[in-house]
């Protein structure tokens, strides 16, 4: 019975570890009823940690649950932070990428007056090439968008649009509405339809802007007063000039109305910002440029 007896101690994990000396006394005290197999404060708390294991599992499922979620919901945390950061790279990536295409590529300008008529429209929006003057030179015919001298020295960049008639060293003759480009005839297409329109009724009805009569009234009456589409700003139908070496020779197609380099003077290769290339507005005009 004793060998039971200890047996029976021995093989509960409650005494595993215990000396022999140890499990003699506590069978003593056995016998004596003074403790018993399930003493509490022992067996109790070791009962209490030997669930069942379908508790276990829903205990172990329910931990590692709220675990998961709570890992989940700190994972999702990082990403939206990874997110934003993302994000402002791209905004700042791109907001860099227009600085340098508007500021060294590109050149968008808004066309501010009726001097490029009917070429370029008032209103119109371009896109200019910087690139045609930085690695190259302005060329005769090209429509070059500028700002003018007195507002460069201004600090003011107000963008306009004129054809380049006179390249550095040119000798340029107008007489009666003829160019000639040393001593040799230029022939000006563009200027074909109102060239017509003036010699037909001085460009009346095209200067018959209903949504803005003072204008109107201005053109037309400057358009009467010309004895020619193309005079010098003393009102000539003859003259010629030569342009000076790094300087070119600026006239809008709009010849009546254009304030030009028959007013203003040449122009340094520095004023010229770009080449205009492309037309975006309106829609139903999108599409290049022609030069001539």
């Amino acid at each position: 019975m004793e060998d039971q007896d200890r047996d029976h101690i021995s093989s509960r994990s409650h005494f595993s570890g215990r000396s022999e000396q140890e499990l003699d006394e506590m069978l003593d005290e056995l016998r004596a009823g003074k403790i018993g197999i399930n003493q509490p404060g022992q067996n109790s708390s070791e009962h209490d940690s030997e669930d069942t294991p379908e508790e276990n599992d829903n205990a172990s499922g329910t931990g590692n649950a709220a675990k998961s979620k709570k890992g989940k919901s700190r994972k999702e945390g990082f990403n939206l932070k990874d997110e934003v950061i993302s994000w402002i790279q791209v905004l700042v990536a791109a907001a860099i990428i227009a600085f340098c295409v508007n500021h060294f590529i590109i050149a968008n300008s808004e066309v501010p007056t009726s001097s490029m008529e009917t070429t370029i429209m008032a209103g119109d929006r371009v896109i200019g090439s910087r690139l045609s003057y930085k690695f190259g030179d302005p060329q005769r015919g090209d429509i070059a968008i500028f700002i003018y001298p007195d507002d460069e020295a201004k600090g003011i960049k107000t963008y306009y649009v004129k054809r380049i008639i006179g390249m550095p060293g040119d000798t340029i003759t107008y007489q009666n509405d003829k160019l000639t480009v040393n001593g040799k005839e230029v022939k000006e297409e563009y200027l074909k339809e109102f060239q017509a329109a003036f010699a037909k009724d001085k460009l009346q009805k095209e200067y018959a802007y209903n949504d803005d009569k003072s204008k109107s009234g201005y053109f037309q009456q400057l358009a009467k007063d010309a004895k020619a589409f193309t005079t010098n700003a003393d009102g000539n139908t003859t003259f010629s000039v030569t342009v000076p070496e790094g300087k070119y020779f600026l006239l809008g197609d709009n010849r009546i109305v254009s304030k030009d380099s028959r007013v203003v003077g040449y122009f340094d290769k520095s004023a010229l910002v770009g080449e205009v290339k492309f037309r975006f507005w309106p829609l139903n005009k999108i599409g290049t440029v022609e030069d001539n």
